[in-house]
């Protein structure tokens, strides 16, 4: 063994880089090249010496990655064609990190090196919040605001529909400008990418690593626009859009296809879905849990994963115990949006609606929008504020766009123009929340009465966001009544256009009373002068 070492000065810090490897192997050649940034992407190629049919069923390999300090983890390298191996990893700690390989392969068996991980910008995936689990954070600590979109098919092609990575990148690109951080994709879907099909034989199980590594290149482009992929690994209703587990040869398939992909995928900005729709197919419950298991026993990251349903009406809360669900919920819904919400908050985890309105879907192009709440802006926004006043995220959708323009008469376009009113409106959301410190208001529906559609979302003598629609004469506001003399600072703001108007201040103590100008939807804020934290927490927010 040697030891090189290299001298880097990154801005004004010179950090000494320690890399030990055998002369001449390619892993310590890749490590010396260049530093590995915190929550960044760590990545290096071997290869197998034996002769296997088969390598993505006949073979595997664990790497150990000790952090500086001393303390392991563990990921299994994947197969990536022919003879070639990959190692990926996302190091959370600055410092030396060695790497040592355990195969059954001469050619990787106790092949070892090392990087070291760099202070940088990156903010890491996303997570429970300390504190506050019902909402979530970066690794880094800040707060995190999910403001997601839907695009099943970010990781396919489809000519027809002209969506390719190409359009994957003017969609990120497109996204990203107007505030989205996450969006929920299959990996599967349609089938096939530049790459060719994602397996050549589903059977026999002959994986195309090709198609995967379009995927990384479409993934690294999401990411490094700072959006977080929902990654369902594959689905359970049968559609002809959608390859299905149902399809895979055994259940030992399945749990080896989910390895796989946590293997390959769980360094990126990610969060991982079981199944899509899994009660389309309840009479593999407990296969959909091992594969959760799977997933949180081979991730050694911590990503968030989740599991979703597919009835209108219907949730995920029944999996909840199980240690590897991270969400209340992830439902498609598209009833009740707020009481089921509410309802899903009780296990105390971050709830999702992933599903609840498509704006302007028209599947056969008879000029009928065939998804509820997705024939207006207004009916969109109304339920995305259902959810959002409950605690709750949502995860919106756009006809053009949501299934790579599958089902909408205009082609894939993140562009479309009559989309463009739903955009601005879900943005005017986002700006209220993240303008907050969101994450410390609870659901209080209890101190607002009145007339029509109400809610109240409070940190209890600090800060009230009440959010009405349809009231025909004023609402009340209980406030604590000590002490006598706090004085509130009350905004009312127009989810229509973004904008805030100041309002009288509220001093001393009893009910506040508000009125909305017309019957539409307006959202008031109602903070106390001091101790409110509004200002303070607008710069840390994402």
């Amino acid at each position: 063994m040697l030891q090189y070492q290299r001298h880097i000065r990154i801005g004004t810090l010179a950090i000494c880089l320690f890399v030990a490897g055998f002369v001449g192997h390619p892993a310590a050649d890749e490590a010396r090249m260049r530093p590995v940034p915190r929550f960044g992407v760590f990545e290096t190629s071997l290869r197998h010496a034996g002769e296997y049919e088969n390598p993505y069923t006949q073979l595997e390999a664990v790497a150990t990655l000790t952090k500086p300090g001393g303390a392991a983890v563990k990921i299994n390298l994947f197969w990536d064609g022919n003879d070639a191996w990959r190692l990926r990893f996302a190091p959370e700690v600055t410092g030396v990190w060695k790497w040592t390989v355990s195969s059954r392969d001469p050619g990787l068996s106790g092949r070892s090196g090392a990087f070291t991980c760099v202070v940088s910008r990156n903010k890491g995936g996303i997570r429970p919040m300390v504190g506050h689990p019902e909402h979530f954070q970066h690794q880094d600590g800040t707060p995190f605001w999910l403001f997601g979109d839907t695009h099943w098919s970010a990781f396919g092609i489809d000519r027809e529909e002209r969506m390719d990575r190409a359009a994957l990148k003017h969609y990120a690109d497109v996204r990203a400008a107007q505030g989205f951080n996450f969006v929920s994709t299959i990996l599967t879907s349609p089938g096939a990418n530049e790459g060719g099909p994602f397996f050549h034989d589903k059977k026999t199980e002959r994986i195309n690593p090709a198609y995967y590594r379009e995927v990384d290149a479409r993934m690294t482009y999401l990411n490094s626009k700072g959006i977080t992929v929902m990654l369902f690994i594959n689905w359970a209703n049968p559609q002809n859009y959608i390859p299905v587990w149902q399809t895979f040869p055994s259940n030992e398939a399945c749990l080896r296809f989910a390895r796989y992909v946590t293997s390959r995928y769980s360094a990126y900005n990610v969060c991982f879905g079981v199944v899509g729709e899994w009660d389309s197919a309840k009479d593999k419950r407990k296969l959909f849990c091992r594969m959760g298991r799977i997933v949180q026993q081979n991730d050694p990251h911590g990503r968030t994963i989740t599991i979703h349903s597919h009835s209108r009406r219907a949730s995920v809360r029944e999996f909840v115990k199980e240690s590897w669900m991270s969400f209340g919920d992830y439902q498609q819904n598209y009833r009740d949006l707020h009481k089921e919400v509410l309802l899903s908050r009780g296990a105390g985890k971050p709830v999702v609606n992933g599903e609840y309105g498509y704006h302007l879907r028209d599947m056969d192009g008879d000029g009928v929008v065939d998804k509820p709440h997705g024939d207006s802006t207004q009916t969109m926004r109304h339920a995305s504020y259902d959810i959002a006043m409950a605690g709750g995220y949502f995860v919106t959708g756009f006809g053009a766009t949501y299934w790579g323009g599958y089902r909408d008469p205009d082609r894939f376009n993140p562009d479309n123009p009559k989309h463009a009113s739903w955009v601005g409106d879900a943005g005017h959301i986002r700006k209220l929340f993240t303008g907050l410190p969101w994450w410390t208001l609870f659901p209080h529906d209890e101190y607002i009465s009145g007339f029509g559609i109400v809610y109240c979302l409070a940190d209890p003598g600090k800060l009230y966001l009440i959010y009405v629609r349809q009231t025909s004469g004023p609402i009340e506001l209980s406030l604590p009544e000590k002490p006598a003399k706090t004085r509130f600072r009350v905004k009312r703001f127009d989810p229509r256009t973004g904008g805030y108007q100041r309002l009288s201040d509220h001093e001393g103590k009893g009910p506040l009373v508000l009125k909305a100008p017309t019957k539409e939807d307006y959202v008031f804020v109602v903070a106390s002068v001091s101790g409110s934290g509004v200002a303070s927490s607008r710069n840390r927010n994402h």
